[in-house]
């Protein structure tokens, strides 16, 4: 084993705990009273002020219905009171067992998601610290630098960026996964007696149900770690021991996403929710911006994020503290000069490793594709991979400060006081006190904002009456909707206990429902809400600024508000419920009661292969398992969406008969149009042709693999238009299976 320069024999978690409490239990009861303040207000040191939420907008909107959900009912999953009247589900957006389990915990105690967001974030900072601290304390990393390399990591600069996501709270996982790498790096084999073996097990399993960007990050950690020792020792048990602590992992991601994996299969969706796979591409080139210790607030940092505005990238960065940027290009010169034969410290070798392996497998590695392909497009997971990178860069910085303190040995004292002084100072600079949400001005601001808006939904249930149901326009798919802001129509659900509409997941029954009904004249669309058991009307205004028509056709036909918000962007009309509240109910019967949709649900229902599948219809036939790759209906149809995918898939519920004729109406765009389109089936291929109008064309297919599947490879993809970010390249209008003898 490698024992030049091995940091000495590491100090144990319960001495540290047992024997240091005066060293860390202080800074943590700092730290906590630092945080309250930091985002509260100076007067709130002990408990965080609570009166509003932490953050109210964007994302933070998007995390605080899950809270509520758990609130009002037994899980996140599904709920009546959103999407209403169906059941609003969100099966589709998986969240974490553990993470929901401790927001459940903490509502037990605050029964309010605004004061379970709070507590949420101010004890995520504390258990950050400690676990870190306990790791570099572990490490023999001396208490002074062990203090400032875990305040340094709490208090990277991106956490104060993503207060919205509660991501955060697992940033304890990231120095236990390295805790455990480096014995693997060195060779040495774990305990694995009873007890011991089952606590490995146990808390590897645990992270796998944090968060699945935590469990990929951490396999690469211990894969990397594994592998490096075994070869090197030549011991194959080495690797066999990091396989195994990442088969734990496995096992408990897929026990936290085994409802979402069941229900996905259960319940295909004929439009299934995607984010664009080549953002997956794109934000792989965040490392180099990650790395950047420039804050946003300085000029440098706004100029470097102008500069990836510009270029199209993403203009999020600066995860990476200046402390961390000093570590990675020592542990990178430590590796260089041991590879020239130089002797250097194999702790600086093991973390400059880990850095650089994990930057690969982001930016050359395809991580985010492969994540996209095989788990999920909604997780762009670069810049949290990038938290593990900046801890090796923490941790090499403080034991090269270390390592130089011995050298200089204890005369030098002086010399560890300014060191300090300035590791503090960079940390303050990293996340300067004016970019706390409530230093900065905007809490005054908000505060007026949440009270009005609070004020506006209280008074609409007042005058509706209790639980009663609105229809919001326009409709909004859940949760980043087509519009902006995406997730401002939730504030109905969170603001009051009334019934709304707005809530069911894109692509779902709840949402094709309403995206079809808004386009209806309005005279139909308040019959049919009135037949639903709504009683009243919620106009976004800021939606309809360039279409103020349709809020003058409720008026012709209501009268005018019986409510307006106080900045004159919300407009509550009364409606007359001509029929009973179901929330709840089935899709058949929602369709009977509002009279709405009823031949196009009952084309739904169709599954013989035979059924023309009119792209038009909200809904697709039973007999389509699921299609990937087009967009929203339009009128004429759907159009294909290189964004979302290379190619067009329909795949069908039973497999297609053995010869068939396929007869597609469609049109091309753009430089598509005469352009061949490859349509595949099974190992058989055919090319068409498509023109600029709507036209119908006819091929004839063996199918003797009894293939299930259909897909339309564009022949080019063209962006849309400034406004309109898909890559273009044909429009399906029908597509008919007629089997042949």
């Amino acid at each position: 084993m490698d024992t030049q320069h091995v940091p000495p024999s590491t100090t144990s978690w319960r001495t540290v705990l047992h024997r240091e409490w005066s060293i860390w239990l202080p800074v943590t009861i700092v730290i906590y009273l630092f945080v309250n303040g930091y985002y509260s207000g100076w007067t709130s040191w002990v408990t965080p002020n609570t009166a509003i939420p932490l953050l109210y907008s964007a994302d933070a909107l998007f995390i605080a219905p899950y809270m509520q959900r758990q609130i009002e009912g037994d899980w996140y999953f599904e709920h009546v009171r959103a999407g209403y009247p169906f059941v609003s589900t969100l099966y589709d957006f998986p969240s974490t067992f553990a993470e929901m389990s401790i927001i459940e915990l903490m509502q037990w105690a605050w029964p309010s998601w605004i004061v379970a967001y709070h507590w949420f974030h101010s004890v995520s900072y504390v258990l950050i610290f400690v676990i870190t601290y306990l790791v570099f304390r572990h490490w023999s990393i001396q208490p002074l630098w062990a203090v400032i390399g875990a305040v340094a990591f709490d208090f990277m600069p991106f956490h104060h960026e993503r207060i919205p996501h509660p991501y955060f709270f697992w940033y304890f996982i990231v120095p236990l996964v390295y805790a455990y790498a480096w014995p693997l790096w060195q060779g040495q084999m774990l305990r694995w007696q009873r007890w011991s073996a089952l606590a490995h097990m146990a808390i590897f399993g645990a992270i796998g149900t944090f968060y699945v960007y935590w469990a990929v990050m951490s396999s690469a950690v211990l894969l990397v770690a594994g592998i490096v020792g075994g070869v090197l020792r030549r011991n194959w048990r080495i690797t066999a021991q990091s396989l195994l602590l990442i088969g734990c992992m496995i096992a408990g991601l897929l026990m936290s996403y085994g409802p979402s994996v069941w229900y996905a299969q259960a319940n295909p969706t004929n439009m299934p929710l995607v984010r664009e796979v080549e953002d997956s591409e794109k934000f792989a080139l965040w490392p180099v911006a990650l790395m950047n210790p420039a804050p946003a607030y300085t000029a440098l940092g706004q100029e470097y994020r102008q500069f990836l505005n510009d270029q199209g990238l993403p203009d999020e960065h600066n995860v990476n503290p200046v402390l961390g940027s000093i570590g990675l290009v020592v542990a990178v010169i430590a590796l260089a000069l041991q590879l020239i034969g130089r002797d250097t410290p194999a702790f600086l070798r093991f973390l400059a490793v880990m850095a650089i392996g994990l930057t690969l497998y982001a930016a050359v590695g395809a991580l985010g594709l492969t994540v996209s392909l095989y788990v999920t497009s909604l997780i762009r997971a670069t810049n949290r991979i990038f938290v593990f990178i900046a801890f090796a860069g923490i941790a090499a910085c403080m034991y090269a400060v270390q390592y130089v303190q011995d050298q200089l040995g204890a005369s030098r004292r002086w010399w560890v006081v300014g060191v300090a002084v300035c590791a503090l100072w960079s940390i303050w600079f990293d996340a300067p006190m004016s970019a706390g949400p409530y230093q900065n001005g905007t809490w005054q601001q908000r505060s007026a904002w949440w009270e009005a808006e609070r004020r506006f939904f209280v008074e609409s249930e007042q005058l509706l009456g209790d639980g009663a149901a609105v229809y919001q326009l326009p409709a909004l798919f859940f949760p980043e909707g087509d519009l902006d802001p995406a997730y401002s129509q939730m504030r109905c659900f969170l603001f009051s206990r009334m019934h709304c509409s707005h809530g069911d997941v894109f692509g779902r029954d709840g949402y094709l429902f309403y995206r079809a009904l808004q386009d209806a004249p309005v005279p139909q669309q308040i019959d049919v809400v009135a037949r639903l058991g709504f009683d009243g009307i919620i106009v976004s205004r800021a939606y309809y600024r360039t279409n103020p028509q349709r809020e003058r056709d409720i008026v012709a036909q209501l009268g005018n508000p019986i409510l307006v918000s106080d900045d004159q962007t919300l407009a509550l009309y009364r409606v007359q419920p001509t029929g009973p509240r179901l929330p709840g109910r089935s899709v058949a019967e929602i369709v009977t009661q509002s009279g709405f949709l009823t031949e196009e649900y009952a084309i739904r229902q169709q599954t013989e292969i035979t059924t023309p599948i009119a792209f038009w219809r909200p809904w697709l036939p039973a007999s389509v398992q699921y299609v990937r790759g087009l967009s929203d209906a339009e009128v004429r149809g759907r159009w294909n969406d290189g964004k979302s995918a290379r190619r067009v898939t329909i795949k069908f519920a039973q497999p297609l008969p053995a010869r068939f004729r396929l007869e597609v109406t469609a049109l091309a765009w753009g430089n598509s149009v005469g352009a061949p389109v490859r349509i595949d089936n099974g190992s058989n291929e055919v090319v068409l042709r498509f023109g600029h109008e709507l036209s119908q064309h006819t091929v004839v297919f063996e199918n003797d693999t009894r293939s299930d599947t259909l897909w339309f490879t564009p022949p080019v993809r063209e962006r849309a238009s400034l406004q309109d970010h898909r890559y273009l390249s044909f429009l399906l209008n029908q597509i008919v299976i007629v089997p042949l003898p």
